[in-house]
């Protein structure tokens, strides 16, 4: 049996380019049909993401000042003064209370920190909250992810990568592509539209998968 020697990286690369072809076909898709292509020309963010400051997890938000005396034998009891989900648009937070809140969900104009529900007895129309919090704690900015005008991919760049599953949120309802396909996708929730859909409501973002 003839045995076969290694060939090195660079006659290895050499013999791929001898036997590839360039593309030159470009298609213009709609992004949720984008699926395992390459960008023909840059992908640009439309819209900032998330579209509002949000909420990164289950708790409550409301004004950090009204913790500022907390002790764990005397905890803040705050009138719990509306519940916000994922899709919402909340009313403006009422002076020293809380707003009981859901991950992704839009802040209440008013609030400034977010405590999660662990660091709290959970209550439904007070809450007993033990722990001091800083302004702006637990609080995911708008734009934070991805600006308006950000570059998100320039051409030749695979939808394998990591910005891909922010392509359709984020870029314009089409985009031209090459033919080489791989978009991972996110399971769509009830706050979260197709692309293209327009205007979202308040409370929304838009979707990134298919």
């Amino acid at each position: 049996m003839q045995s076969r020697s290694p060939v090195s990286l660079e006659k290895a690369t050499g013999l791929l380019l001898q036997s590839a072809s360039a593309v030159v076909d470009v298609e213009t898709l709609p992004l949720t049909d984008a699926v395992k292509r390459v960008a023909a020309k840059p992908v640009v963010a439309r819209t900032a993401q998330p579209p509002f400051d949000r909420s990164p997890l289950d708790g409550y938000a409301l004004h950090h000042a009204d913790l500022d005396n907390v002790t764990a034998a005397a905890p803040a009891l705050l009138p719990v003064s509306q519940l916000i989900h994922a899709g919402d648009a909340p009313a403006p937070l009422r002076p020293h209370s809380a707003a009981r809140i859901m991950t992704g969900a839009p802040l209440p104009p008013g609030a400034d920190c977010v405590v999660r529900q662990e660091e709290t007895d959970m209550g439904a129309d007070v809450v007993a909250i033990r722990v001091r919090h800083e302004r702006y704690q637990n609080v995911v900015f708008k734009g934070e992810f991805v600006r308006p005008e950000q570059m998100l991919a320039i051409p030749g760049m695979c939808s394998t990568t990591p910005v891909s599953p922010c392509w359709p949120a984020k870029a314009s309802a089409q985009q031209q592509c090459t033919d080489d396909r791989a978009l991972p996708s996110c399971p769509p929730g009830r706050n979260w539209p197709p692309p293209g859909r327009r205007p979202v409501r308040p409370g929304f973002t838009i979707r990134t998968g298919r």
